[in-house]
């Protein structure tokens, strides 16, 4: 009859509407974890910036030493998330797993916008685990010794609270994330 049809779908309703929530708070954690909706919180902060162009190059100098490179801000992000970081944002966008940072010459090309430095690193997690992870990183720790040797900037700082946007750049690897 009508009246139990009625009655049972009444109880699936009932029945499904709290599966409906938790699937809803699935997708709300999902959504934070994959970097999607803006998060604030503890955090280091990391700036690499270009060393002073020298007068005058020897002839074992090169002036692509003076610049902050692709390798050196990989480095960096490496390490963060290897130190635990719990979310993270290049310059002003926030970076998910997929995201990749491109340099071509002295600027930093990401998520179609570009940059020129300094290049600003920030992390929210763990910050003692961050910065132990940024001292015992190899590609940190080059980076820093040329850092010291020729003038590249290098700043590194723990932060009470960093607010980062949810990520709004492209999902999934592109063709320019791909090279």
């Amino acid at each position: 009859s009508a009246e139990q049809l009625r009655s049972e779908i009444d109880a699936l309703t009932d029945h499904e509407a709290p599966e409906k929530s938790g699937e809803q708070e699935d997708l709300d954690e999902s959504a934070e974890l994959a970097g999607m909706t803006p998060v604030e919180g503890p955090g280091v902060q990391v700036a690499l910036s270009d060393a002073p162009e020298p007068l005058g190059l020897d002839e074992d100098q090169n002036l692509e030493d003076y610049i902050v490179h692709q390798q050196d801000l990989e480095a960096v992000i490496n390490a963060l998330w290897a130190g635990g970081a719990e979310a993270m944002m290049v310059m002003d966008q926030r970076i998910i797993a997929t995201s990749s940072v491109k340099c071509v010459g002295p600027v930093l090309y990401l998520q179609g916008r570009r940059y020129g430095p300094p290049y600003v690193i920030s992390a929210i997690g763990d910050t003692d685990a961050m910065m132990a992870a940024l001292d015992e990183s190899p590609g940190v720790a080059d980076y820093r010794a040329y850092a010291d040797q020729i003038g590249l900037g290098y700043e590194q700082s723990v932060m009470e609270n960093i607010p980062m946007p949810g990520y709004e750049g492209p999902l999934g690897v592109s063709e320019e994330t791909a090279q």
